[in-house]
């Protein structure tokens, strides 16, 4: 199973389990406190956390430091650990996490030609990651010169979760947000519904 959902779990519809906020989005907003039962990937757990809903996250994104644990894996190596990452949080998103260059180990980033732009923080660039001899093309990205207001992501570099081997934030597995153009993590303590999901 490739989903994960709270408690509160909706029948399945087409082989997955459905994953809806109560009352649509915004329900409960960010700060509300729960206690939940969470199923991802085969395990389970009860844990006590505070839910942010996408809903209520600002537009334009916001820009926030982060000391949760950011890990991830790929060709068998963990290319990030760190604690010194920034989330930024957009309306509808999941959060995205940009790590400093000097977090990534065991693989080298390969400037690509592919950009992209982006109202809000500027031209991001894409990199390919390889580790040994397994090559991910555009598998992160980074703005070198964004935007007033984005200073702090300057040179951070953001990953797809998708197209990593595993992505974790503290212990909890990421999913990777829908489509193949967003980069957004999904936790058990992120609620959507979630663009491009």
């Amino acid at each position: 199973m490739d989903c994960w959902a709270d408690s509160i779990l909706l029948p399945l519809e087409g082989g997955r389990l459905q994953n809806r906020p109560e009352g649509g989005p915004g329900a409960g907003g960010v700060g509300r406190y729960q206690r939940r039962h969470i199923r991802s990937l085969g395990w389970s757990r009860t844990i006590s956390m505070q839910r942010e809903s996408v809903w209520d996250y600002p537009r334009p994104p916001a820009v926030e430091k982060t000391d949760r644990r950011i890990r991830i894996m790929l060709g068998g190596e963990v290319i990030v650990d760190t604690k010194e990452a920034i989330r930024v949080l957009e309306t509808s998103h999941p959060p995205a996490y940009y790590v400093p260059p000097e977090a990534v180990v065991r693989a080298s980033l390969v400037p690509n030609s592919h950009r992209t732009f982006c109202e809000y923080k500027g031209i991001a660039h894409y990199f390919d990651i390889k580790v040994g001899d397994r090559v991910v093309g555009a598998g992160a990205w980074a703005y070198p010169s964004p935007t007033p207001g984005y200073e702090a992501i300057t040179g951070y570099l953001a990953f797809y979760p998708g197209r990593m081997d595993e992505c974790w934030v503290d212990d909890d597995p990421v999913q990777p947000q829908g489509s193949n153009f967003y980069g957004g993590w999904i936790t058990p303590d992120v609620e959507g519904p979630f663009k491009g999901g």
